[in-house]
């Protein structure tokens, strides 16, 4: 097997393979224009037999935010094999090869979004963003208090509105900045491609003229399906709920997918439940990460810590990348590799596996969480009981640095 770059000459043949693979329309025009566009095709690599190509991905370069801080990215995408030539490691083989790419480009993180969570995880990936889902019969939708909406609310199909298409890059640039949730910095052909898309409508919410959130969305079958949110503060949903009530006789049911789990739904809600009617929630495990080099994510991470670390030793061990097994001594602010067979001194010393750290890098999970599920050792013992009260300190300490936080993506997406 010989894992090839691909040029834009090989184009023609990846929307072949995505026919094959995907459930998806690509003879658009947008879709040419995407497959065309010079900045796509810096991380295009594939396996071809006989001068046929049986599998690809793209793996755009790109930035998120984890805990206010940017990060160098990696993201899969039209990651494929055809049909007949499966289960021969291409897919495996493939992620593998790009760590080493990642490590030469200063790709500070690798990210994608998984068909089958446990098939990734075999691979080294962890899962470390939330997203849920929210299914809300029309009954249950509160009616507005008052009349007027506060925000102003400007809808239409995004396609057909450049004054649109300008708002929705003004709200993603202040998302970047406001760093609310995990905004992401795509390829540019990415997003205009989705602008040229014909199929959903987006509803931006404005106070003076000034964007605080935007929704998309499709209105089909009475249903209103939203399928993405970004709102800078409360009274966005407060606007939300206006524009959503004006739809009481053309809609039966609300659906919010890819929504954050801490969306104030019940600010939408007049109950949320009433009879045998009932606002169903579903958790989404999303997004998955790989570390291809956690050294310099940690020192990464205490250059922009404001407050000071104890001393203790962590060991992180990781059955994918060999040179992520190391022990690191935290000291005075100070990050020092060791050798942990050689260490002295009585210091706390803490280990857990890489897939354990990713989720507590993200914010995803707590420290406390982890200790209890006996994720995490100090000092070569772990925890004897379900008891949130007997956390050893030195954990108190670390989860104090680095808190669970509600994860969620904001980029522009359908």
């Amino acid at each position: 097997m010989v894992i090839q770059k691909l040029e834009k000459s090989s184009k023609e043949e990846m929307r072949t393979l995505f026919k094959q693979c995907f459930n998806s329309m690509f003879d658009s025009q947008s879709f040419d224009w995407f497959i065309d566009s010079d900045e796509l095709w810096r991380y295009i690599w594939g396996v071809k037999k006989d001068g046929v190509l049986i599998a690809s991905y793209i793996a755009y370069e790109g930035e998120v935010k984890f805990r206010k801080i940017p990060f160098k990215i990696n993201f899969f995408d039209g990651v494929v094999s055809k049909p007949g030539e499966r289960g021969k490691g291409m897919v495996r083989e493939m992620l593998n090869h790009h760590v080493m790419i990642a490590e030469n480009d200063s790709i500070e993180l690798l990210l994608l979004d998984p068909f089958k969570t446990s098939f990734y995880e075999a691979l080294g990936y962890t899962t470390a963003i939330d997203m849920a889902k929210y299914e809300i019969p029309f009954e249950l939708i509160r009616k507005p208090e008052s009349k007027k909406m506060g925000y102003e609310a400007f809808s239409g199909f995004i396609s057909e509105s450049e004054p649109l298409q300008k708002k929705i890059r003004e709200i993603l640039k202040m998302d970047w900045e406001h760093a609310n949730y995990n905004p992401m910095k795509i390829p540019d052909c990415y997003i205009r491609k989705m602008l040229m898309s014909k199929l959903h409508q987006t509803c931006i919410f404005e106070e003076n003229g000034i964007p605080r959130g935007y929704i998309l969305y499709t209105v089909e079958n009475r249903v209103l399906s939203i399928r993405r949110i970004i709102y800078f503060d409360i009274e966005v949903i407060q606007a939300l709920n206006h524009f959503i009530y004006q739809y009481k006789d053309q809609v039966d049911r609300i659906t919010m997918d890819f929504m954050p789990d801490d969306l104030p739904v019940h600010l939408l809600c007049s109950s949320m439940r009433a009879g045998t009617k009932e606002v169903v929630k579903t958790k989404k495990p999303s997004r998955m990460i790989k570390i291809p080099d956690i050294e310099k994510l940690l020192r990464k991470l205490m250059t922009h810590s404001e407050k000071s670390l104890p001393e203790f030793l962590l060991t992180v061990e990781d059955p994918f990348i060999e040179k992520n097994n190391r022990t690191f001594w935290f000291r005075d602010n100070q990050m020092l590799t060791v050798d942990d067979r050689n260490r002295k001194g009585d210091i706390d010393h803490i280990r857990l596996n890489i897939s354990d750290f990713v989720p507590l890098f993200t914010g995803y999970s707590s420290i406390t969480e982890k200790y209890l599920q006996k994720k995490i050792s100090v000092n070569n013992g772990t925890s004897s009981g379900w008891n949130q009260y007997a956390i050893p300190v030195i954990l108190r300490e670390i989860e104090f640095l680095l808190p669970p936080l509600q994860t969620y993506s904001t980029e522009f997406c359908y």
